[in-house]
């Protein structure tokens, strides 16, 4: 729940958001993620996953390749990865740092199949 202008509260629940505090931005975050972390393997990605216990979200950061495809093709990856990240945060563990690589094979395939992709990694 949030305030609006006059103060009244919203009805809109914050947590279906991806706020900036839930992205990976620095060289050194990701570097950390990549030392540290749990690689896991599908046909479309490539996720590390490294687990922080003191905080109470998750972040997420996206690396898309030039090798993938033009700008827009790239963009459309990054859009789907996060919007995937968006609505099923209940997935990955309270305090990780996940880092997701796409690869080629993502940008053929349709929203459903690489979030199916992603939820079989983490509900084996």
């Amino acid at each position: 729940m949030r305030r609006d202008r006059r103060g009244e509260m919203d009805s809109k629940p914050t947590s279906a958001s991806f706020a900036r505090y839930e992205r990976l931005t620095r060289h050194s975050e990701f570097a950390r993620v990549y030392a540290h972390g749990e690689k896991h393997i599908s046909s479309s990605v490539i996720l590390y996953s490294f687990i922080v216990c003191q905080r109470p979200y998750r972040r997420l950061g996206v690396v898309v390749s030039k090798k993938v495809g033009n700008a827009v093709t790239r963009n459309r990856c990054k859009r789907v990865i996060r919007e995937i990240f968006r609505t099923h945060k209940a997935w990955f563990p309270q305090g990780a740092d996940l880092v997701v690589i796409v690869r080629r094979a993502m940008v053929n395939k349709p929203y459903q199949t690489v979030e199916e992709e992603l939820c079989r990694i983490f509900h084996p």
